[in-house]
């Protein structure tokens, strides 16, 4: 959340993001860009829940139309499938070295992503960079993975190309001012939330005890 944040990015964090994933990543050698098919408004449940014949978690990131950013998880995630070699990844195994991001879209050739996702996509792929030491030639399109398989992303203006001199336009660019995390985002990791309960607890008792 914090790195997103650090690009200027809006951004959700679900319950649970710091512990949820397919076990570890091995490392991070590319940030991997879907689209999801669907404009559900609730597309970004499947990809934390996942859906029939594949567990979740699909993605760590989902991208909405309105360009918030949603953190899902934390490990692996099974976005990626069969493809490559690729930017070092060998054959079959960018779950474990990428990030993958799923932007709500219904995915048709002729485009229908909203004026915020134009700006925000690559905006929180240009922090994601940043934070992992990647350059725009290490982001690739789930197409880019496994060509004549995948598709997406379709319909981005430009394709690739484009997309990558906008992620390059916002790495040359001053880190803007991070948003201010909502009132009620939850974004304490597993040790934090112990330790407040535990507060809790103790000043309970000892109201109880005046």
């Amino acid at each position: 959340p914090d790195t997103l944040r650090s690009g200027g990015c809006r951004v959700e964090v679900d319950p649970g993001f710091a512990t949820r994933g397919q076990g570890q990543l091995a490392g991070v050698k590319a940030i991997m860009c879907h689209h999801t098919g669907s404009v559900s408004a609730n597309t970004w449940k499947v990809v934390r829940d996942g859906r029939a014949g594949l567990q979740g978690l699909l993605s760590q990131l989902v991208l909405e139309r309105d360009g918030l950013w949603r953190v899902l998880g934390s490990g692996q995630a099974w976005h990626a499938g069969t493809g490559g070699p690729l930017l070092g990844i060998p054959t079959n195994s960018a779950n474990a070295w990428t990030i993958g991001i799923e932007a709500v879209s219904a995915g048709i050739a002729q485009g229908d992503w909203t004026a915020a996702q134009l700006a925000e996509y690559p905006r929180g792929v240009a922090a994601l960079c940043r934070r992992y030491g990647l350059t725009e030639q290490q982001v690739i399109f789930h197409k880019t993975w496994a060509p004549g398989r995948k598709v997406d992303l379709a319909g981005w203006p430009g394709d690739l190309p484009a997309f990558r001199a906008a992620v390059a336009r916002h790495l040359v660019a001053p880190a803007p001012r991070p948003p201010a995390p909502t009132p009620t985002e939850d974004v304490m990791n597993p040790e934090q939330n112990r330790l407040l309960v535990e507060l809790h607890l103790d000043l309970g008792a000892r109201d109880r005890r005046t």
